[in-house]
């Protein structure tokens, strides 16, 4: 199992992005898995709009559908200086 440790401490839960998502956008989204865990699926309405082996594909993809933008710039900041602290100096560019 992943586990999106940075995600998780700037968003919400995995259910109030949904809702969010539902709310904001519309999408009447729902989580539908497959027979037996073989599949999973991201449904918005009647319409499959996202298929994955794993429910961990899902949610990484549902963390990316509600980051808002603002938090990009806060996730630049942050991988700049993990590559700062790793490498010695920042492999990022700004912008």
């Amino acid at each position: 199992m992943q586990t999106l440790n940075w995600l998780e401490s700037h968003l919400e839960s995995l259910d109030e992005i949904v809702k969010t998502l539902n709310r904001d956008f519309c999408w009447n989204m729902e989580i539908v898995e497959g027979l037996n865990g073989s599949k999973w699926f991201i449904k918005s309405g009647e319409s499959v709009i996202f298929t994955a082996d794993n429910r961990d594909a899902v949610d990484a993809f549902i963390y990316g559908m509600g980051i808002p933008d603002n938090l990009f710039d806060d996730l630049r900041k942050n991988m700049q200086a993990w590559c700062a602290d790793v490498t010695g100096e920042s492999n990022l560019q700004d912008g």
